[in-house]
């Protein structure tokens, strides 16, 4: 395999994760990423990723905007906002923050 072979492989890999990660993106706004332990799930495979893309990050700047992206895509996934909001009801914040 020459290195335009190698080009179009990485391209097409890069291309792929993009879409998966655009995909678990828009499921997460939408909310159809229902419980914790699915997103943690997701969080590892994600790791897992991102692991095999670190070594190509220094050199190549889709791989360091994949790594970016993946990164943040964790963050939201692992967020513990929601899971307050839905959990604790807002009268109860407000008593228990009023003096």
């Amino acid at each position: 395999m020459g290195k335009n072979a190698d080009r179009e492989i990485h391209s097409s890999i890069y291309r792929f994760l993009k879409e998966e990660f655009d995909t678990i993106s828009s499921s997460l706004a939408r909310g159809e990423i229902g419980s914790f332990s699915d997103k943690v799930r997701l969080c590892r495979r994600i790791d897992g990723v991102l692991n095999s893309l670190q070594p190509h990050a220094r050199s190549d700047i889709r791989a360091r905007k994949l790594v970016r992206r993946g990164e943040l895509l964790k963050t939201g996934l692992l967020a513990s906002r929601p899971y307050l909001e839905r959990r604790v009801p807002v009268e109860l914040v407000r008593q228990l923050l009023s003096p």
